[in-house]
């Protein structure tokens, strides 16, 4: 299967991921040192507020929180997409670090494809339906 991105795109999109990283980091620094509860700043879903349906997005900041505090398990049931991005953006910056440090003699950086994308959002969407499913049929509500 053929790269999607040139290499001048993919040393762009590491980079980004970089910075993404360095700010979420930044974050978890100050919200440790200056002890708020992120949760309880955050609103609650509007869509979820208004017609008492999930978007595609429930549950995503609480798997964030989750996550940060290496509740694995807690991640994926709040919002499976986090624990996704994690896994597939930390082996892609893990991989390039090691291409590049290695000056290309270990050769092990993992390539963006499209399917990583489109994997991505059949999680998103699948869990939406299941958790509108679960809510609407069976009155199971899901913490969001």
């Amino acid at each position: 299967m053929k790269p999607s991105l040139s290499k001048k795109e993919e040393t762009t999109l590491y980079w980004i991921g970089v910075s993404i990283l360095g700010c979420l980091l930044f974050l978890a620094l100050f919200l440790q040192v200056t002890h708020i509860q992120i949760l309880q700043v955050i609103p609650e879903c509007l869509l979820f507020h208004v017609a008492h349906v999930y978007c595609p997005g429930c549950g995503g900041s609480r798997a964030v929180v989750a996550l940060f505090h290496g509740h694995v398990l807690q991640t994926f049931l709040y919002h499976p997409i986090v624990l996704y991005i994690a896994v597939t953006g930390g082996w892609y910056l893990i991989s390039h670090t090691v291409e590049m440090i290695s000056k290309g003699k270990c050769a092990i950086a993992m390539r963006f494809r499209d399917i990583y994308l489109y994997i991505g959002i059949a999680i998103v969407v699948l869990n939406w339906i299941v958790r509108n499913v679960l809510l609407l049929f069976y009155q199971i509500y899901i913490p969001t």
